[in-house]
């Protein structure tokens, strides 16, 4: 990966860890599972069994699919907080010494 990508991807990963610290972040949450719930609702309502079965596929999709998105943010937000509070650790620890 060239250098250039590697910026924007850890820009694209700094932005998202902030968002998560913001009321946006339960607003993007909810819209993820609103359009869950609204494929889940097609897929049930729909008459014919070969697009129910398509549609019932797209909603188990959508669901891992922002399952997964969540968790990645979630955990590396929480990896680089605690690695913010080692950082702060060791340097009152040197101030100490």
């Amino acid at each position: 990966m060239n250098p250039k990508e590697v910026s924007r991807l850890m820009a694209v990963k700094s932005a998202l860890i902030a968002t998560t610290a913001t009321p946006g972040w339960a607003y993007i949450k909810q819209i993820a599972d609103n359009l869950v719930a609204r494929a889940i609702d097609e897929a049930l309502t729909e008459e014919e069994s070969s697009k129910g079965e398509s549609k019932r596929l797209k909603a188990a999709a959508l669901k891992k699919g922002f399952s997964d998105l969540f968790t990645v943010i979630e955990t590396t937000k929480d990896m680089v907080m605690d690695a913010q509070q080692d950082l702060s650790a060791d340097a009152q620890g040197e101030l100490i010494q």
